[in-house]
């Protein structure tokens, strides 16, 4: 049996098939209809099925008194009252701005809420972010300087009708990288010209393949 959905991880949004056997999820392959993908997925979208193994799952809570201890099946109300004391203790000795949380970009708006009113509302402090804005952060600021928008100026059904492709990203082999496998499947379509990608990047020449080497 196979379930349609949607990667969660980054914001491209490709669709996935979900397989399933026994009410246990065995496989993901990407949905071949779907616009994002047409089937095709990243190296972390492909492996989405590993992460719902209880396998390598944190599923209690473990709490080592020192470092040099191993970490214990610890109770969750003992587990809880043990973080608390700490947090308590730093923010007695070094204010509540000695406190600061960074958190994941794919929580729910309503978790980001309780962060902030834990952070901002109890402790007193503003030294609360998360990922979902900084990851982001460097790449908003080179749109506003270039473009003078925050957001990609273009869409993927562009990039299907361009002769060229300009490629000047630090990452290029990304794992989740819908532009290049839809540059690579132009350059196997017989019924038109392979585009041609001029490549510019600080990593080595070589990740550039197959953009142009300058």
């Amino acid at each position: 049996m196979e379930t349609p959905s949607a990667c969660p991880y980054c914001g491209v949004g490709c669709g996935v098939l979900i397989k399933t056997e026994n009410a246990k999820i065995t496989g993901v392959r990407g949905g071949p209809n779907h616009p994002a993908n047409f089937g095709r997925l990243c190296t972390k979208g492909a492996t989405l099925h590993l992460s719902a193994t209880r396998a390598n799952r944190v599923l209690y809570p473990e709490v080592r008194l020192t470092k040099d201890q191993p970490r214990v099946h610890t109770p969750w109300q003992a587990a809880l009252g043990q973080a608390a004391d700490k947090f308590a203790a730093i923010i007695k000795q070094h204010g509540p701005d000695a406190v600061a949380f960074y958190i994941s970009g794919q929580l729910l708006t309503e978790d980001y809420y309780v962060f902030n009113k834990l952070a901002k509302g109890l402790i007193g402090t503003n030294n609360v972010d998360t990922n979902s804005r900084l990851c982001m952060s460097s790449a908003v600021a080179g749109y506003k300087l270039s473009l003078g928008a925050d957001a990609p100026p273009a869409c993927f059904d562009d990039i299907d009708h361009a002769q060229t492709h300009g490629d000047g990203r630090s990452g290029r082999p990304a794992p989740h990288d819908q532009a290049r496998h839809r540059h690579r499947a132009l350059q196997r379509d017989a019924q038109r010209d392979a585009p041609r990608t001029a490549g510019g990047s600080p990593t080595p020449v070589r990740q550039q393949e197959p953009a142009l080497r300058q």
